[in-house]
């Protein structure tokens, strides 16, 4: 077993002492530390709050779409204040139908469509996703000319979140034609 330099090793201990002790906090940083602290826990317990409304909105309303739709497609709901990051998203007076639409399953020539324009990079993939969302929406109704507006220009101001809804559409599409080959659809 090596043997271990304990004078080195004190001060080695010592010298971090010291620089734990420079680095500490003036009273006034430690007041807006603890400030900051209260105000992100004020932040996550907001969002917490306005996120459970908007799971109870969209689960009364998916209950609705998917009675009205039957088999024919699958019915999903997609919050778009989770497509931002925490506190990021736009303020809700912007986003089409409170912050939560609900999508149906696209048809399997709509998906086709896709891939074969995703292939052919010929239009930007936000561009695609963004379409294939506002075709895909049920509620709010994108032929409404208010909401419609809505879901098209929350599409095209924030086309990151327009690919996050985009691929939840399309992975719906795709667990719809799986059903339909197994015969469940």
């Amino acid at each position: 077993m090596p043997a271990i330099d304990i004078e080195a090793l004190e001060r080695e201990a010592a010298a971090e002492e010291e620089q734990a002790s420079a680095a500490k906090l003036t009273p006034d940083e430690e007041r807006a530390s603890v400030a900051i602290a209260r105000r992100d826990k004020a932040r996550e317990e907001r969002a917490s709050a306005e996120s459970a409304r908007r799971e109870i909105d969209m689960a009364g309303r998916v209950a609705v779409a998917k009675a009205a739709i039957g088999s024919r497609a699958m019915v999903k709901g997609i919050d778009l204040v989770s497509l931002f990051p925490l506190g990021e998203a736009p303020p809700m007076a912007q986003l089409p139908g409170g912050g939560v639409i609900v999508v149906r399953s696209p048809e399997a020539a709509r998906m086709k469509a896709f891939h074969s324009e995703a292939e052919a990079k010929k239009r930007p993939l936000a561009d695609l996703f963004s379409d294939m969302v506002i075709e895909s929406t049920i509620d709010p109704d994108p032929k409404d000319p208010t909401q419609g507006m809505k879901l098209r220009a929350f599409c095209d101001a924030y086309p990151g979140a327009a690919i996050g809804a985009g691929d939840q559409v399309a992975k719906l599409g795709g667990s719809k034609a799986q059903a339909d080959k197994r015969g469940r659809g």
